[in-house]
C-alpha cells in the first residue's frame, strides 16, 4: 500500500456544488424544519473524545515530526511538501484499515482509513502552520455489511497548502499551490466539493457511532451520534443512525418521529425510505410500506451502495420482488459491480425463476473481483444447474 501525494499548481475557481460542498448542498433541508431534539433516555457515556483531542499527538510524536520538518536539508521546501514527505515517508508500512482513528493512534499505528489519514494530516499540519482543506470525492463505492447493517464508506481526502495572500485576477480567485494526500487515487475520481470543518468532524463521530452500532453498543453510539449531530444537526445520515438506533431499542415510536423530520428535509434519501418503510413493514402497516416503496423506486438517487443496501433490507425481509428490483437499479447504474447481480440472482431463486436465477449469477461470476468470489459464484452456478 502506497500513499499518494499530487502536487497541485495554482488554478482559477469557480463556484463548485456537489454532494457534500461546503455550502451544505449535500442535505439541503427546508429552513422551516427546527433541528430535532425529542430522544430516548440513553445512559450517558463518559468516553467519547472531544474535538481537540482527535487532533492532539503525543510529545514523543511531536518530536519526531518536528524535528523531520526543520531538518536543514528541507528548508528549501514549502511547509505542505513537508508535512507532505513526512507522511509519505511511512511508504509500505502505512497501511489501509477500516477503522476511524485519532491522530495519535493513526500515527503510532501506521494505518486508518482515508478519514483517520486526513485526521493525521491536519492535526500535523496545524502545527507548523499549513492550512488544510477536507474534499469529498466519488470513486467506485466501498460498502460492507456487518449482520443487518450496511456501512457506507464515504471517500474523504486533504488538500494542504502553505498560506498566502489570495490574489484577485479579474472574476478569477488564484488558489495557492498544494498538495493532495490520498489513498492511491485510481485517477476515476470525482471532486465532489470541499467539506467544512464541522462537517468533517461530524463524519469522524458518525463513524465511530456507525461502529458501535455495529457492535451493539447502543448508548456509545447515541453520545457519538449526538456529538456529530451537534456540529452537523440536520446531516440524513445522522438522523437515519438515529431512527435506526431508537427502533432497535424498541422507541418505534420516536424512531418514526426522527424519519419523518429527516424525510422531510430529504425526501429523495434512499436510506431514510428504505428504513422507514421497514419500520412500517415491521408494525403491519402493509398499505403505507407498499406506497413508500412505490415512492423508493420512483428515486433518481446516483449512488448504487444505497440501491444494493435497500435491496439487502428487502431481501431480509422477505420481499424479494422488491429486493430484485432494487438490486436492478443498482446494477443500472455501477454494471461493473458483481453485488447487484447476485442479488438479481438469489432473489430471482427466491421468486422460483430459475433461469433468471441463472443470467444474473453468470453475470455476477463475471464481474467478480477476485478469485475467492469467482469461485463462490461458480460453486453456486455448478448447484443451481444440475438441479
Amino acid at each position: 500500500m502506497k500513499l499518494i501525494t499530487r502536487m497541485l499548481m495554482p488554478i482559477g475557481l469557480g463556484l463548485l456544488l456537489g454532494a457534500c460542498a461546503s455550502s451544505d448542498v449535500s442535505h439541503q433541508v427546508s429552513t422551516s424544519v427546527a433541528p430535532y431534539s425529542d430522544y430516548a433516555l440513553f445512559t450517558p457515556v463518559a468516553d467519547i473524545p472531544d474535538t481537540t483531542a482527535i487532533h492532539t499527538l503525543d510529545e514523543r510524536q511531536r518530536t519526531e515530526f518536528l524535528s523531520y520538518f526543520h531538518d536543514p536539508q528541507r528548508a528549501d521546501l514549502s511547509r505542505h511538501r513537508r508535512v507532505a514527505d513526512f507522511i509519505t515517508s511511512f511508504g509500505e508500512v502505512f497501511t489501509f484499515y477500516d477503522d476511524t482513528l485519532t491522530a495519535t493512534n493513526t500515527f503510532a499505528q501506521q494505518r486508518g482509513n482515508c478519514l483517520s489519514l486526513a485526521i493525521l494530516t491536519t492535526a500535523l499540519a496545524e502545527l507548523v502552520d499549513v492550512e488544510v482543506q477536507f474534499q469529498q470525492v466519488e470513486s467506485i463505492p466501498v460498502y460492507s455489511l456487518e449482520g443487518a447493517t450496511a456501512l457506507k464508506q464515504q471517500h474523504v481526502r486533504s488538500f494542504i497548502y502553505t498560506p498566502t495572500t489570495r490574489a484577485n485576477v479579474g472574476s478569477l480567485i488564484l488558489r495557492p499551490a498544494g498538495v493532495t494526500i490520498d489513498y492511491f487515487p485510481s485517477g476515476d475520481e470525482v471532486f465532489v466539493g470541499n467539506i467544512s470543518r464541522n462537517q468533517y468532524l461530524a463524519m469522524f463521530y458518525r463513524n465511530l457511532a456507525a461502529e458501535a452500532l455495529v457492535e451493539q453498543e447502543n448508548e456509545r453510539s447515541f453520545a457519538l451520534l449526538q456529538q456529530s449531530l451537534l456540529l452537523a444537526p440536520e446531516h440524513p445520515d445522522g438522523l437515519n443512525m438515529m431512527g435506526v438506533l431508537h427502533r432497535r431499542v424498541g422507541d418505534s415510536l420516536r424512531a418514526e418521529k426522527i424519519y419523518l423530520h429527516a424525510i422531510a428535509g430529504n425526501p429523495d434519501n434512499v436510506s431514510l425510505l428504505k428504513n422507514y418503510q421497514l419500520l412500517l413493514a415491521a408494525q403491519a402497516r402493509k398499505q403505507e410500506a407498499e406506497q413508500l416503496g412505490r415512492q423508493l423506486l420512483a428515486l433518481e438517487d446516483p449512488s448504487p451502495v444505497n440501491w444494493l443496501a435497500a435491496g439487502n433490507a428487502a431481501f431480509d425481509q422477505g420481499d424479494y420482488r422488491q429486493a430484485r428490483a432494487l438490486y436492478k437499479r443498482a446494477s443500472s447504474l455501477a454494471p461493473y459491480m458483481h453485488d447487484g447481480y447476485f442479488g438479481q440472482a438469489r432473489s430471482s431463486y427466491m421468486l422460483g425463476e430459475i433461469d433468471q436465477a441463472e443470467r444474473m449469477l453468470s453475470r455476477a461470476r463475471e464481474y467478480a473481483t477476485d478469485d475467492q468470489r469467482q469461485r463462490l459464484y461458480e460453486r453456486k452456478l455448478s448447484a443451481l444447474t444440475s438441479h
